[in-house]
């Protein structure tokens, strides 16, 4: 059975413009050109600094009504800096930003059996992978739409579903220092690479069309029978007996985590976990037992390659990933 929770942590920004597509597509990474039509499917997109770091992420609704309007669902402590940065890009254009956060919630539905038990005209699916269930902005106080059958949940359980996704969202994801490729925003739909240009678009697309992106976010999780308070943000990963860390701790919801780490080891040790492989590093040596800590005996830890990753992350140093990504 699927379960329902209201989003507490978002906020909504409505932004009202006649050619508002057109003022999107210069500032968002994904096409907003698929919003065009009223009543269109929800989009995943971000907003970058010109650097190409993180700065916010957001699910764009576009209403039903005649007049062009989008509904940017998004942390809800973002909101207010989020609008200042609007405000700033609309420069002559007449742009109308407001904060409507008062005026709808955001429901998720999720669970083993969320996807595809709705319509998809009543909820649908989460823009950025259908499997973390689906997606849908509600009046204030009307709870219409949800099925009698399925349970409301805390928020903090579709965090650990998403957790269990290797999906980061919001004030998560660093701002002004995240670079979105590690935060796997391209394969969740966020980004396009076929659009115009957009604000940070050179160091995305650089990195996208070498096909070099050798660290991400991964789920682990700790090995049987260690302490879960060794699990900190911040903390350093390192494969036993090496001095560089393999990556870094960047959020903790025990029993969960997500970790940006190397591709390389990080592969390695999670196929070595699941028997797949023996010898999967470098040199033919045996893969990696990760670590916390870089004084080698801190608790084990287990990264998982999620299932939604595409095969060819993860094999950057082969070549193959440059080859498709020149070819696609």
């Amino acid at each position: 059975m699927g379960k329902v929770a209201r989003m507490i942590g978002d906020g909504l920004v409505c932004v009202q413009c006649i050619d508002i597509i057109h003022f999107l597509q210069g500032i968002t990474t994904n096409d907003c050109a698929t919003l065009e039509r009223r009543g269109a499917r929800p989009q995943y997109s971000a907003l970058l600094n010109s650097q190409g770091r993180f700065l916010y992420d957001m699910h764009l609704h576009r209403t039903r009504e005649e007049k062009r309007v989008l509904l940017a669902d998004v942390d809800k402590q973002s909101v207010p800096d989020l609008i200042k940065l609007l405000r700033r890009y609309k420069l002559r254009a007449n742009v109308d930003v407001a904060d409507v956060s008062d005026e709808h919630a955001v429901w998720v539905r999720f669970g083993a059996d969320a996807e595809g038990v709705l319509q998809p005209d009543c909820w649908p699916p989460d823009a950025r992978y259908s499997t973390l269930g689906q997606r849908k902005l509600l009046p204030r106080g009307d709870d219409s739409c949800l099925l009698q059958d399925d349970p409301v949940a805390d928020p903090a359980a579709y965090q650990q579903w998403r957790f269990e996704h290797g999906i980061a969202e919001g004030a998560e994801i660093p701002a002004g220092s995240a670079v979105p490729l590690e935060y796997n925003l391209d394969g969740l739909r966020g980004i396009s690479f076929t659009k115009g240009c957009y604000v940070g678009q050179e160091l995305i697309a650089r990195a996208h069309f070498r096909g070099v992106v050798r660290k991400r976010l991964m789920p682990l999780a700790l090995a049987p029978g260690a302490d879960a308070a060794a699990l900190s943000p911040g903390a350093d990963v390192h494969a036993r007996g090496a001095v560089r860390p393999v990556g870094r701790m960047a959020l903790v919801a025990p029993p969960r985590a997500l970790a940006v780490l190397r591709l390389q080891p990080a592969l390695a040790a999670a196929a070595a976990a699941l028997g797949l492989q023996k010898e999967a590093y470098s040199g033919g040596e045996p893969a990696p037992e990760l670590h916390i800590g870089g004084t080698g005996d801190g608790p084990i830890v287990v990264p998982r390659r999620p299932e939604w990753w595409p095969a060819t992350w993860g094999h950057e140093d082969t070549g193959d990933a440059a080859a498709q990504a020149a070819a696609g």
